[in-house]
C-alpha cells in the first residue's frame, strides 16, 4: 500500500490544434478535369464487416444532384464525418474490399452532392452545409453561403472557391480539404506543393436504397464510457479561467448514473486506457497524486496502464494488490480499490503481480421503461509492446516486456463467456484501436474495443466487425457507447450491439448528438480537487520569465521544410540546445508537447515557469555529445530515414538541404560546409556539439531500419555529459535571455530543414 500526499498540481496548457500547411499547385478557379478512378460493378454485394454500405469510387464530374457519397482520404482511409473534434471536423476509419466497398460505423459520414454553377457543387450533411470560414482556417458544417462552394481539382484535391489565406504572399494559392493524420481531422488549408497527398479526396457513391438503420433507442441499455492519456489534466487555462475538464467528464457520467433518480454506480461503466498521471506540472510535483484521488471520488471501475505510467516506479501508482495506489490527504489515508488490469505485462519473463489478467463488473442494463436487467461485463487489459515508447532504463532495463501473444485474448475471452458467464466482453488497450482490433483473433469472443495511446479521436470496426473507438488526449474528450440487451425466452440477457459508439468533447453530454441533455453541472468533488491543487502551487503557475511576441507553434510547418521546420520546432531545439551550450539541438515531433499562442487583440505573451512545464513535461535527461562532421552526417541520414523522421524530427543550429531522403548541404552560421556531394572542411578532424535528449539517444530503429547512431555513442567518450534535465536547462536559458533583452524572448523563424537543393 502506498501513501501519497496530495500537496499539487498544476496543470496545463492543453495544446491547441493548429495544424500543418498542405499541398498541391493549381491556379485558383482552374476547372476540374476528372482523375481516372478504377470502376468495378461486379464488387460483391457482402462483407464480413458491420453496418456496410455498398459503394464505389467515382470522380465528380459523374455526380448529380441528390447523389449521397462519401469523402474519404486515402490516408488510412478516413472518411469527413460530422462527428466533431471541439471545432474540428472527425474523421471516421472504414474498410474497402475491392476498391468499392466501404464500411463506416454510422451515417454521420454520408453526404448529399448538390451542383451549383461554373463546375462547383456544395455537400450537405446531417448538420448543414460543408463550408469553411473566408479565410480558410475552419472548416464546419452550418448555413448555406458563399464559402460552401468546392471544386474537384485534376490532381484530386477538392478546393473551396472563395476562401482566401491569410498570409498576402499565399494568396495565388487555393484553400484545400487536407486529412491531418496526426490528429485524425480534416482542416481546410493553403494548398503548397510539398505535401499533396495529403489533400487528396476521393468520392464515393453509395448504391442506390441503401439506409443504416435506425437505433429506436428501445432494449436494455447499459452506458460505457471510457477516459484515456489525460496525462494529469484535470483543468485547463489555471491562473485564469479555469476550464475544469476533469470535473466536466465526471459530471457527464453523474448524468448517467443518476438516470433513474438516485445515483447508482451499477447502471453505467467507467475505464480508463493508460496514461493517467504523468504530463503536466501537476504531474511532476506530486507525481500524480491529484489523479489517484480524482479517479478514487469518480468510482472507477477499472483501468489499464500505459506507457507514461513507466515514467516513476510503476509502484509509485499501483499497489501490490492490483489496485491504484492508496494516497493521503487532510482527512489521513484513502484506500484506493480502482483495479488495474493488464494480462501481457512481464517483468523478467514472469507475469508481474501487480495487475490482473481481467476483472468482472456486475452491472445493472435498463430499458425504456426503467426496467432493470442484471449484466456481466468482462474488462480484459491488453496492449501491443510500447516499450519503444518508455525510455529503456525505465522499462526494459528494469526486466519489464510486453508479450506479443493475440491467443490470450482468446483463451481469456472464452474463460469470461464460458465459465465466468459475461454478457459482454470489453478489450482494454493502451494501444491504437484500428491496430489492435485487427490483431484479435477471428476465434476471440470480444466484443467492444477501448483504446488509447495515439492522442487522437477514432472510431470504426475491424475486419471481423468488432467496434473500436479512442479519445483525444489531455481530457479534451472521453469516449461514449451503449451496450444494448434483450432477453432470451429464459429471461438472460442476450447483447445485441454496440449503439452510439464515439469520441465525445469533454464539455459535450454522451447523446448531444441525439437525444440527451447535459442536467448535472460540473462534478463538485473534482473541481475541489483542482482547486486545492491549484492553490497549493499557486506561486509557481503565476511566476514570469519573461514574454514573446511571435508564437510557438508546433505543427505549422514552414513551406519547403518537407514538415520539419516550424516556430515551435525551433523554439524547442533552441532551448535543447543551448541549456548545455551545444551547436545543434534536435528534438521529436510527437515529444513537442504544447504550443504558446498570443491572446487574440495582444500583440505579446507573458511566459511562466508553468508553460515551460506544459512545454517539457517528462523531464528528460539532455545528453550532450561531441561529434566529427562525418558522424553528424550519420546523424542527419538516420534523422532522415522513416523512424529517424520520428525520432529526431527537428533540429535547430545549422540548416541542412535535403532532396528526397539525400543530404545536399550542411550551412552553419551562412557557410557552406558540405555541399553536393563534397566537403569544405575537414570532415573527419573538425567537430561540433550535439544536444539530444536521453529518450531519443537511447531509442533505437526498428529491426530492418538504419541504426540510430546515438545509442552506440552513449557508451563512448563522444558522450560529453548527461545530467540537465530539459525543462530546467530551458528556464535558466530563457531567463538570460529575457535578462539581456528587456524581458523579450526571441523566437526564431527561419527553416532549419529546407527540402530542396542547395541554390549555390
Amino acid at each position: 500500500m502506498k501513501k501519497r500526499l496530495i500537496y499539487r498540481i498544476i496543470t496545463a496548457g492543453l495544446c491547441a490544434l493548429l495544424l500543418a500547411g498542405c499541398a498541391g499547385n493549381p491556379a485558383a478557379g482552374q476547372e476540374p478535369v476528372p482523375p481516372e478512378v478504377p470502376q468495378n460493378s461486379t464488387a460483391p454485394k457482402t462483407a464480413a464487416v458491420k453496418n456496410e454500405v455498398i459503394a464505389r469510387p467515382v470522380d465528380f464530374s459523374t455526380l448529380k444532384d441528390n447523389d449521397r457519397i462519401f469523402l474519404m482520404s486515402p490516408v488510412k482511409n478516413r472518411v469527413v464525418s460530422t462527428v466533431t473534434y471541439l471545432s474540428y471536423i472527425n474523421g471516421l476509419s472504414v474498410h474497402l474490399t475491392n476498391e468499392n466497398m466501404t464500411s463506416v460505423p454510422e451515417a454521420s459520414s454520408i453526404l448529399v452532392y448538390e451542383s451549383a454553377p461554373d463546375g462547383a457543387f456544395r455537400l450537405r450533411g446531417e448538420k448543414g452545409y460543408l463550408t469553411t470560414s473566408p479565410n480558410g482556417l475552419t472548416l464546419q458544417f452550418k448555413d448555406r453561403d458563399e464559402y460552401s462552394l468546392w471544386k474537384a481539382m485534376s490532381d484530386g484535391t477538392l478546393v473551396n472557391c472563395n476562401a482566401v489565406p491569410v498570409n498576402p504572399e499565399d494568396q495565388a494559392f487555393p484553400m484545400a480539404m487536407t486529412y491531418y493524420d496526426d490528429k485524425n481531422i480534416f482542416q481546410v488549408l493553403t494548398l503548397y506543393e510539398d505535401s499533396l497527398g495529403d489533400a487528396q479526396i476521393r468520392p464515393f457513391l453509395i448504391e442506390e436504397g441503401f439506409e443504416f438503420p435506425k437505433d429506436d433507442g428501445k432494449g436494455y441499455r447499459l452506458p460505457v464510457f471510457e477516459t484515456s492519456d489525460i496525462h494529469g489534466h484535470i483543468v485547463y487555462n489555471p491562473g485564469a479561467e479555469n476550464i475544469y475538464r476533469l470535473a466536466d467528464i465526471a459530471s457527464r457520467v453523474n448524468d448517467s448514473r443518476s438516470r433513474l433518480g438516485t445515483p447508482r454506480d451499477d447502471i453505467a461503466v467507467l475505464l480508463d486506457g493508460g496514461d493517467i498521471y504523468q504530463g503536466t506540472t501537476l504531474s511532476e510535483l506530486t507525481h500524480g497524486a491529484p489523479m489517484l484521488e480524482a479517479f478514487h471520488d469518480m468510482r472507477y471501475d477499472a483501468v489499464t496502464l500505459g506507457n507514461h505510467e513507466f515514467d516513476w516506479d510503476i509502484h509509485t501508482l499501483a499497489d501490490d494488490d492490483q489496485t491504484m495506489a492508496d494516497y493521503t490527504t487532510a482527512e489521513g489515508t484513502i484506500a484506493n480499490t480502482i483495479p488495474i488490469t493488464f494480462c501481457n505485462l512481464y517483468q523478467n519473463g514472469v507475469r508481474v503481480p501487480f495487475t490482473k489478467d481481467y476483472v468482472i463488473l456486475e452491472k445493472t442494463a435498463v430499458d425504456e421503461a426503467d426496467n432493470e436487467l442484471p449484466v456481466r461485463i468482462g474488462v480484459i487489459g491488453y496492449s501491443d509492446d510500447f516499450s519503444h515508447t518508455v525510455e529503456a532504463i525505465k522499462f526494459s532495463g528494469l526486466g519489464y516486456s510486453i508479450k506479443d501473444d493475440p491467443a490470450v485474448l482468446t483463451e481469456l475471452s472464452r474463460k469470461l463467456k464460458e465459465q465466468e458467464n459475461c454478457d459482454v466482453v470489453i478489450l482494454l488497450s493502451h494501444t491504437d484501436g484500428e491496430i489492435v482490433s485487427e490483431r484479435i483473433p477471428p476465434e476471440a469472443k470480444i466484443d467492444l474495443v477501448l483504446a488509447g495511446h495515439i492522442h487522437k479521436n477514432d472510431v470504426g470496426s475491424n475486419s471481423n466487425g468488432v467496434p473500436y473507438v479512442v479519445p483525444a488526449g489531455n481530457s479534451d474528450s472521453y469516449c461514449y457507447g451503449e451496450l444494448v440487451f434483450t432477453k432470451d425466452a429464459g429471461g438472460k440477457p442476450v447483447y445485441e450491439k454496440t449503439a452510439f459508439l464515439r469520441p465525445v468533447a469533454y464539455d459535450e453530454s454522451p447523446k448531444e448528438y441525439f437525444d440527451g441533455i447535459h442536467q448535472s453541472g460540473q462534478d463538485l468533488e473534482i473541481i475541489a480537487v483542482s482547486d486545492r491543487a491549484l492553490e497549493a502551487i499557486g506561486d509557481l503557475l503565476a511566476a514570469k520569465i519573461g514574454f514573446i511576441t511571435v508564437p510557438v507553434i508546433r505543427h505549422t510547418y514552414y513551406s519547403g521544410s518537407g514538415n520539419r521546420s516550424s516556430s515551435g520546432a525551433n523554439f524547442y531545439c533552441d532551448l535543447i540546445r543551448k541549456s548545455v551550450d551545444a551547436d545543434v539541438g534536435f528534438f521529436n515531433r510527437y515529444g513537442m508537447r504544447a504550443d504558446l499562442t498570443i491572446p487574440v487583440g495582444s500583440d505579446s505573451r507573458t511566459i511562466t515557469v508553468s508553460d515551460i512545464y506544459d512545454l517539457f513535461p517528462f523531464g528528460n535527461i539532455l545528453c550532450k555529445f561531441r561529434l566529427s562532421y562525418e558522424e553528424f552526417m550519420e546523424v542527419l541520414k538516420y534523422a532522415l530515414t522513416d523512424a529517424g523522421a520520428n525520432n529526431l524530427t527537428v533540429m535547430s543550429g545549422v540548416d541542412v538541404y535535403f532532396v528526397d531522403r539525400d543530404v545536399d548541404a550542411i550551412v552553419k552560421d551562412g557557410v557552406p560546409l558540405y555541399a553536393h556531394g563534397k566537403w569544405n572542411i575537414d570532415e573527419k578532424a573538425e567537430t561540433l556539439l550535439v544536444s539530444v535528449p536521453q529518450y531519443n539517444a537511447t531509442r533505437n530503429a526498428p529491426p530492418g531500419s538504419l541504426e540510430n547512431p546515438f545509442v552506440a555513442w552513449m557508451e563512448t567518450d563522444r558522450l560529453l555529459e548527461n545530467a540537465v534535465v530539459d525543462r530546467d536547462g530551458a528556464i535558466r536559458v530563457l531567463k538570460e535571455m529575457a535578462k539581456s533583452q528587456n524581458g523579450l524572448i526571441p523566437v526564431d523563424t527561419g527553416s532549419h530543414f529546407i527540402n530542396q537543393p542547395y541554390p549555390n
